[in-house]
């Protein structure tokens, strides 16, 4: 048997037809993950009346894993 990875849906790009059971699963189970996202955008109006701008914007998403704080169905 080939090394199988398991998706919770977190990674869109692995298959998630192989999960260890299909039943017994809750929303909320896992590892405690702390997701934040940020952006910042600036923009500059060249002409007001055709509303022509220029934007630049910046995106950044951190991902924290806590493996040591496991939720369980209780």
């Amino acid at each position: 048997m080939s090394n199988l990875v398991f998706s919770y849906a977190k990674n869109i790009f692995i298959s998630y037809t192989h999960r260890p059971h299909d039943f017994g699963n809750f929303t909320g189970q896992g590892f405690q993950t702390t997701l934040i996202t940020s952006s910042l955008r600036v923009a500059f109006m060249l002409d007001t009346q055709m509303n022509l701008k220029i934007e630049l914007v910046e995106l950044k998403r951190s991902i924290w894993l806590n493996k040591s704080n496991i939720i369980k169905n209780s």
